[in-house]
């Protein structure tokens, strides 16, 4: 597991490392002392800097951690919050744009459409000289936010012998279970014919769910799970399963 230093997601971190050192059959006390092994840089240097006996749980390292990098946290929002992303004042073009990007990133369905007018809307007035090329570079990057969620959607995960649906049963309770952050959806968006028992909310099913996806593959990263791993092998029609058989048993 890698070290993080700010330039991933902190609850993604948090996820990651509490399967870890559960799996290890840590305890409390060990999750707050281990932490420290898994930061680095400036991450390393904010924990550091934490007030001495100010830390009664892992729950309360994990809370200040959050709240400290909570500008990383990918938050599940919508188009219109892109709304109050503006421009600060003495704030150059590029960084501007720079931040307007990792804030669409963490847009769900993102609207493109109204992500361009936001974009020039949130640009400040008086540096109107600057509006046009704005334009065209926030174009480009809201090419670029598509494409990667896009690649999100796409992404591989490892083969299944079970519906996730089915896993979901299996792993609740289970350590190193977390459940995910409540979707920050409105309602009157959501498909109400659709719910997942693991957000439990409406909107889509669990076999569809990428946030459970994400989960169970962590869990099969970390060495659980072995048994709805599919076997390739089982894909393959009588004549190759007979011919992998015999190859199998030749003497070297």
């Amino acid at each position: 597991m890698s070290e993080f230093s700010e330039k991933g997601d902190p609850e993604d971190h948090c996820e990651k490392y509490e399967l870890l050192m559960i799996g290890m059959g840590h305890n409390d006390i060990m999750l707050c002392k281990m932490c420290k092994t898994y930061l680095k840089g400036s991450a390393s240097i904010w924990y550091r800097f934490l007030k001495p006996r100010s830390i009664g749980s892992y729950e309360q390292l994990k809370r200040k951690f959050l709240k400290y990098y909570s500008h990383l946290c990918r938050k599940v929002k919508d188009s219109e919050a892109l709304v109050h992303c503006k421009q600060r004042e003495n704030e150059e073009l590029g960084d501007y744009l720079a931040r307007f990007k990792e804030e669409a990133g963490m847009v769900t369905n993102l609207d493109k459409g109204k992500v361009m007018g936001f974009l020039t809307a949130g640009l400040d007035p008086y540096k109107g000289s600057d509006r046009r090329d704005g334009r065209k570079e926030g174009r480009k990057e809201m090419d670029r936010g598509a494409e990667r969620l896009r690649d999100r959607d796409s992404a591989v995960f490892t083969p299944l012998n079970a519906l996730i649906s089915k896993i979901l049963h299996e792993i609740k309770g289970k350590p190193g279970f977390v459940r995910p952050a409540k979707i920050k959806v409105p309602n009157h968006k959501k498909n109400p014919d659709k719910y997942c028992d693991y957000h439990k909310d409406k909107g889509h099913n669990p076999d569809e769910c990428y946030h459970l996806k994400r989960l169970i593959e962590c869990m099969i990263k970390d060495g659980e799970l072995n048994q709805f791993i599919r076997d390739l092998r089982d894909g393959l029609g009588p004549k190759e399963n007979q011919e992998e058989r015999v190859e199998a048993e030749e003497p070297q």
